[in-house]
């Protein structure tokens, strides 16, 4: 793995380490100006459906509405592996953009991302879904809110929710739209990871609801 795939996929994680609220910040704002261009990204492969892929040298592209799209996430609820996309309501279409899926995690892929988003600049609102394999997973994890919060942080000028699809329900999550604000700029999500005594705090800075299918 190079230098920059490693600093690119554990970013999430490692920020945590830091311990401060002013390297989170860092941390992101150098995501946020990296050149990914740079960076050779796997081939983009059209998909009539959404489905799990454990090839990351390709990532599939699916035109469909969030209803239709939806229906292949609920048929993947007995699947194995974590797989993670981003849906475009404008333009009703979904880009897959996770990496390194196993039964417990999907890692965002940054680069992929950063390409998809100036491809569809005009898009300002969009989603991030993802599958939770597995029974008992119907909240987001730390991990999950980490993450959202962090992409707001990342890509400022967009509106960034997520979606959980699960055995039974599917969970919306996004960060209290009233404090979105003073939220980003003042809490080190980060530091979360680190000290499970403060996760139930956490999750008060989000609006979590779940909807059973």
């Amino acid at each position: 793995m190079t230098n920059l795939k490693k600093i690119i996929l554990t970013s999430f994680i490692t920020a945590g380490s830091f311990g401060s609220y002013g390297q989170d910040v860092n941390l992101d704002n150098r995501l946020n100006k990296l050149n990914y261009k740079a960076f050779k990204f796997p081939e983009e492969v059209y998909s009539e459906n959404l489905c799990i892929n454990l090839n990351d040298k390709i990532y599939h592209v699916t035109k469909k509405n969030e209803e239709q799209g939806m229906k292949d996430l609920i048929k993947m609820r007995n699947e194995d592996y974590e797989e993670a996309w981003f849906y475009f309501p404008e333009k009703q279409i979904w880009y897959e953009v996770g990496m390194d899926s196993d039964s417990n995690s999907v890692e965002p892929f940054l680069p992929l991302i950063r390409k998809i988003l100036e491809e569809n600049k005009n898009e300002k609102k969009l989603t991030f879904y993802h599958n939770h394999p597995g029974e008992g997973f119907d909240r987001p994890s730390i991990y999950d809110l980490t993450i959202l919060a962090r992409f707001s942080r990342i890509f400022p000028e967009r509106e960034i929710s997520g979606k959980i699809i699960t055995k039974d329900d599917i969970t919306e999550y996004s960060l209290d739209y009233k404090r979105k604000e003073e939220i980003l700029n003042k809490i080190d999500f980060q530091g979360y990871l680190w000290a499970p005594e403060k996760h139930n705090e956490l999750f008060e800075y989000f609006d979590i609801k779940c909807t059973p299918f």
